[in-house]
């Protein structure tokens, strides 16, 4: 026997829809933003730090950020597909 899919329990309006979509939008933008700012800001700082080789700003901003905008990404992903069946419902 297969297990069910969970469905969500609660409906959304077309405008709970935007205003979540929108929030999550500026909430990811901003997590982007500051991350990207804090290294640029703190990499004299971080310069004696070195990671495989490299010192901590220039890994962090070669793959790290790209890392983390990758699972931002992956994560507004997964929301908006569960907004979207939440909307779907109504």
């Amino acid at each position: 026997m297969t297990p069910q899919p969970r469905q969500p329990q609660q409906r959304l309006s077309s405008a709970e829809y935007w205003r979540k979509s929108r929030n999550a939008s500026l909430l990811l933008a901003t997590l982007w933003a500051s991350a990207i700012f804090g290294m640029i800001f703190f990499a004299s700082d971080l310069q004696d730090i070195e990671v495989f080789g490299w010192s901590l700003p220039f890994y962090a901003l070669a793959q790290g950020l790209l890392i983390f905008c990758v699972l931002l990404n992956a994560f507004y992903a997964r929301y908006l597909r569960y907004l979207n069946r939440l909307a779907a419902r109504s």
